[in-house]
């Protein structure tokens, strides 16, 4: 086990089922039992299923439930919200793109006991997530549209899922930027950034502009810094004093 410590360890290629499928085969059952103590024992089994040499253990409002693995070191700990946490344990700490796996595992997990009245949360949720991971990587940004999101991907198209942006961000929070309460925006994807006369921002994505909340300024001014180190181009002078220029056939010499 020492050896294994000196080493991060890496998931293994997925055979067959994989540990986003098993969740979402997992849910209908798990949604029909109501004790919690009861769900999160069901949760840490199917977490070492989906993920050999991990266990994990759960903390809800402080209290632990479930059980611990003393014989295991402990690797991390993740928040999923302000009532529930987890800690993982395991024979070898995760790299990097591991434990950005099972974190999301968690989050999923985690967003399922804790979200409103559990039963909103459906294996047709589940399902429409899948779908928008699948997109992830040509996705532009994404709209809120009632009670369903609109995905607009980097070649005009779109794709429409049933499920609300707060579990998308729930799901894909390290991936996509929150920037409005009705956006989500692929960091890379946003060319310019624009500030208003009234010192509010709006995003430029190609032809498309995308205005930033107040109230998630402060989390994007830490978390895409370079965005706001932009400076805009300056204005020609004739546009200030002539908007048509030589329309009018008005020309500025020196």
């Amino acid at each position: 086990m020492n050896k294994g410590l000196n080493q991060p360890a890496s998931l293994p290629e997925d055979k067959g089922v994989g540990p986003w499928q098993r969740l979402v085969e997992a849910l209908p059952e798990l949604m029909q039992d109501r004790e919690l103590d009861k769900q999160l024992t069901q949760l840490s089994d199917l977490f070492s299923r989906c993920f050999e040499h991990f266990y994990v253990d759960w903390h809800w409002r402080g209290r632990r439930y479930a059980k611990l693995h003393p014989v295991c070191p402990e690797q991390f700990r993740y928040s999923c919200n302000n009532l529930l946490s987890a800690r993982v344990f395991g024979d070898a700490s995760p790299d990097q793109s591991t434990r950005q796996v099972l974190t999301a595992w968690l989050q999923a997990a985690g967003d399922v006991l804790a979200s409103h009245g559990r039963t909103q949360l459906s294996r047709a949720d589940f399902h429409a997530l899948a779908e928008i991971k699948v997109m992830l990587g040509q996705a532009q940004y994404i709209q809120a549209a009632n009670q369903y999101v609109e995905l607009f991907d980097r070649n005009g198209g779109t794709h429409l899922y049933r499920v609300n942006l707060h579990q998308v961000e729930a799901m894909f929070g390290d991936i996509l930027c929150r920037v409005h309460r009705s956006y989500l925006v692929a960091p890379d994807a946003v060319e310019v950034v624009e500030r208003k006369r009234n010192g509010r921002y709006t995003l430029k994505l190609g032809e498309v502009t995308i205005p930033v909340g107040d109230s998630h300024l402060e989390k994007l001014r830490d978390r895409c810094p370079k965005w706001f180190s932009q400076r805009a181009k300056p204005r020609p002078l004739q546009t200030w004093l002539y908007p048509k220029g030589e329309e009018n056939d008005v020309k500025l010499t020196g």
